[in-house]
């Protein structure tokens, strides 16, 4: 159970990282540029996408925590940085990055999953958040 509470500690404490390494605040995400656009058919609204990340990452921890080695822990967390580094570009409106930082994302959690089977849904998140990216890029009216 230790394991468990050192994955959510990394979790947060590698997430912060790389929201301030993008100068941006670690935990607030501000969705001023999304008021003028219509969304998506199958968008959520963003509190319940926070919800189902937060679920999500509680669930990786308790996966990874019971695959507890290098090969594991490397790619999954190479994962979760560039994963967590999307939230920057789609938020700032450069959709086009944000995709392409959701398929190098979604490409390495497909590989990852050969590994440890269990992290399948993160495949399904990523094609869920290529998805919203791909349609605020090309499918917005103009």
């Amino acid at each position: 159970m230790e394991l468990l509470g050192l994955m959510l500690f990394l979790h947060v404490n590698l997430g912060a990282l790389i929201r301030m390494t993008q100068g941006s605040t670690p935990f607030g995400i501000s969705l001023k540029t999304f008021k003028g656009f219509t969304a998506p058919w199958f968008l959520l609204r963003f509190s319940a996408l926070r919800m189902v990340f937060l679920s999500l990452v509680i669930y990786n921890s308790l996966i990874v925590s019971y695959h507890f080695h290098r090969d594991v822990l490397v790619p999954y967390f190479s994962f979760y940085c560039i994963m967590i580094s999307w939230i920057q570009p789609f938020v700032k409106g450069r959709f086009l990055r944000a995709f392409q930082i959701i398929t190098v994302s979604t490409m390495l959690s497909i590989g990852i999953v050969f590994e440890v089977h269990e992290l399948c849904p993160n495949i399904i998140w990523c094609i869920y958040l290529m998805y919203v990216s791909a349609w605020y890029k090309w499918c917005l009216p103009i």
